[in-house]
């Protein structure tokens, strides 16, 4: 229903999933024919047929394992940058449900374990 309402029923260009796993799958619901899906998290054996279905682009980005062996590392740092650049810019949304303050914690706990959290993260503000 939010992608619907968001892109005009099109879906996203672009999905960028730090959770995997059934949120993968999401993201391929969310995503556009011949969008981009970019994920940190592809541990688990899922189904591709949704992806193969739209001509999906799936990228697996595991940023840690070059940077563990000091491979890359300006590489990795000019991905950074630019990731900084098009938030600077407004160019990326992150989907926020709730904002909680520090000393909520707990709330923001049960909030999310209650799954009363919508579309978005649970924030913790520090």
């Amino acid at each position: 229903e939010y992608t619907k309402r968001i892109t005009n029923g099109n879906g996203f260009d672009l999905v960028f999933d730090t959770v995997g796993g059934q949120n993968m799958l999401n993201s391929f619901e969310a995503v556009k024919i011949n969008g981009t899906v970019v994920t940190v998290s592809a541990q688990e054996s899922i189904n591709l047929s949704l992806a193969h279905a739209k001509a999906l682009d799936i990228k697996v980005v595991f940023m840690l394992i070059p940077l563990i062996h000091n491979i890359g590392r300006e590489l990795h740092g000019e991905i950074l940058q630019k990731l900084s650049e098009l938030a600077d810019f407004g160019k990326l949304k992150p989907l926020v449900d709730k904002v909680f303050e520090f000393k909520d914690i707990s709330k923001a706990h049960e909030y999310f374990e209650k799954r009363e959290a919508g579309v978005g993260k649970v924030v913790i503000k520090i």
